[in-house]
């Protein structure tokens, strides 16, 4: 596999922040891979730093690592690709995975059998329904797992999901002003390469699951969500 090789840098080129008598610069990314020198904004160091603060401060060296393994990660998977668009990439690296699972099948399923339910009770012909639904209530999830509505493979998803939201929100709490923070976005680097997988399996494991083999085959499932997002770019 072609070698990448990383560096940050204060790009000196921009227009800097004054801050009284402090001279700052955004933070940029020079990535040389295949011949090609890609170079972007950080974008897990979204402020402008001093020349001080960007070779001294500890939490923007950890940031600076982090960032460096996530483009070797993407790398990984673009191996194929010599323009890899790696500004979103890093992007999607913010954001968390565990709504690729709902994005995927799951919430097709959940509505048109929701849909069918209201039809098969009330006689109402489908065009005259709208469903609005608030898919980040824990309370629609715990009624959803409990109900008769929905047929036992999706059930089992919709459990899946709802342990992947408590495993999330008990080991990747963010912080109050969204601030990024090495390891507290579940996203696929920490799932793939930081262990996040295999802790999800044991958590959910010890939250009595189902049965193995389905909890294997859907994160399975969501691990080919996950690679297919990598690949294609698409939004969450």
């Amino acid at each position: 596999m072609a070698k990448i090789t990383v560096k940050h840098y204060l790009n000196t080129r921009l227009k800097p922040l004054l801050v009284g008598e402090v001279v700052k610069y955004p933070v940029y990314v020079s990535a040389n891979y295949k011949g090609h020198d890609h170079k972007f904004k950080s974008i897990w160091i979204k402020n402008r730093l001093s020349e001080t603060e960007f070779q001294d401060n500890k939490t923007i060296k950890e940031l600076i690592e982090y960032e460096k393994n996530i483009i070797n990660e993407i790398v990984i998977f673009e191996r194929e690709v010599v323009n890899i668009d790696f500004n979103l990439h890093l992007f999607h690296s913010t954001f968390s995975i565990v709504n690729l699972f709902l994005r995927g099948s799951l919430i097709t399923e959940m509505i048109e059998q929701l849909l069918k339910f209201i039809e098969d009770k009330t006689g109402l012909d489908l065009e005259f329904i709208e469903l609005n639904i608030n898919f980040k209530s824990v309370k629609f999830w715990v009624n959803s797992m409990n109900s008769n509505i929905y047929k036992k493979e999706t059930q089992t998803k919709i459990r899946y999901y709802f342990m992947l939201l408590m495993f999330e929100d008990n080991f990747f709490t963010p912080s109050e002003n969204n601030e990024l923070i090495v390891g507290k976005v579940l996203n696929f680097y920490e799932w793939k390469k930081n262990g996040a997988r295999e802790k999800f399996i044991k958590f959910a494991t010890e939250k009595d699951f189902s049965s193995n083999s389905d909890l294997i085959s859907l994160t399975q499932t969501h691990d080919n969500m996950i690679n297919k997002w990598i690949i294609d770019g698409y939004t969450i």
